[in-house]
């Protein structure tokens, strides 16, 4: 395959499409079985919009009213099918988070082919996309992955404004965008006055985060009651010891699934570690940010996160891409067999057996 003698563009938007056909298409009634319980809320919210019944709704998940809302909104002033709605947005939602991250890698220069390899990697999971585009009242899941990724962008870009957008589409979507607060103060402690990000930047996101959560906290309390969907035992449900040993391995093996094709490439193409990249600020902003989201995820434990944690920590996937890859030096155009291998197994990879109509791996429905 040679990638410069056509736009590698078109060869990633081949891969969208391969993806959208080979996808599965719940309707709504059927998300909520298959893997979008929390598109209850977000629905009722959307569809019931200015009327909504204070009993239908969870605390936590009200607290993220406004991307429901503005597709409630759309679907109203359209008189269009508010499902509808949401599907549009998710695949629009799923082209954009393409589009960013391709841009970041052209930024970060790592090479023509393998930026259509690790976009080959962040489009196949089959645990990112093919899960929003089947289940499309995710929506919220979707903007923040395209929040984390605006951040990113901002970065290597030099653009503030790319920085705040980002920041604000993640406080309206995710309570955990906290940690984007956090992170950016802990890099300006590491870095100060070398640092991307001025004392104003930490002062106007932290005004930005109490005013957003503020009014998100509103409509919660107006809408619903509080649950103790945040107490300490259920965010630190793994401190409890109250599953088994096999549950424990199994529970840290479902990361496995997402991050072995990384590993597998970079293993293939790395030439030099570079040392000075992983004490740069850009990757210690990588990785604060992927760290707090998937530690998050990951202390609830078996029991209360379960596989959730895959999808949880797909919310920081293309970050967790860059963490692993970007420190690297990686060979120009070299293991060519090794790619023609590559590319088929990382499109059997993606056939998940319930958010792809390909059945190849149904016998695996109830672990996977």
């Amino acid at each position: 395959m040679n990638l410069r003698s056509l736009n590698q563009n078109i060869y990633i938007f081949l891969c969208f499409i391969l993806l959208l056909l080979t996808n599965s298409y719940f309707t709504y009634e059927e998300s909520l079985v298959f893997g979008a319980r929390d598109g209850f809320d977000y629905f009722a919210i959307a569809h019931e919009l200015g009327n909504i019944p204070q009993e239908k709704l969870v605390y936590h998940k009200a607290w993220r009213f406004v991307i429901p809302s503005i597709v409630g909104f759309i679907a109203k002033f359209f008189d269009l099918n508010t499902y509808l709605v949401f599907r549009i947005f998710a695949l629009i939602g799923t082209l954009s988070a393409i589009y960013l991250f391709n841009l970041i890698l052209k930024k970060l220069k790592l090479g023509i082919s393998h930026i259509f390899f690790l976009n080959l990697i962040f489009i196949f999971n089959p645990y990112l996309f093919r899960y929003f585009i089947a289940n499309p009242t995710m929506l919220n899941d979707l903007v923040f992955v395209n929040s984390a990724l605006l951040i990113i962008l901002s970065y290597v870009k030099n653009d503030k404004n790319l920085f705040y957008v980002g920041l604000l589409l993640g406080l309206l979507t995710r309570q955990n965008a906290i940690f984007y607060l956090i992170s950016l103060i802990l890099v300006k402690i590491i870095f100060k006055n070398n640092s991307f990000f001025k004392f104003k930047d930490i002062i106007f996101s932290m005004i930005l985060t109490l005013l957003i959560f503020s009014i998100n906290n509103n409509f919660a309390n107006l809408y619903t009651e509080y649950n103790d969907a945040y107490s300490f035992t259920n965010r630190f449900n793994l401190l409890t010891f109250n599953y088994s040993i096999n549950e424990f391995i199994i529970y840290n093996l479902f990361l496995l699934i997402i991050i072995i094709p990384i590993f597998a490439y970079v293993f293939m193409e790395r030439k030099i570690f570079l040392k000075k990249i992983i004490k740069s600020e850009f990757y210690l902003l990588l990785f604060f940010i992927a760290f707090f989201i998937c530690s998050t995820a990951y202390v609830n434990g078996p029991n209360m996160t379960g596989k959730n944690l895959i999808r949880l920590c797909n919310l920081v996937y293309p970050l967790i891409i860059l963490l692993i890859v970007y420190p690297f030096k990686l060979n120009k155009n070299k293991n060519i067999g090794f790619k023609f291998i590559y590319i088929p197994i990382i499109f059997l990879w993606s056939f998940h057996p319930t958010f792809s109509k390909v059945e190849i791996f149904n016998f695996l429905k109830l672990l996977y």
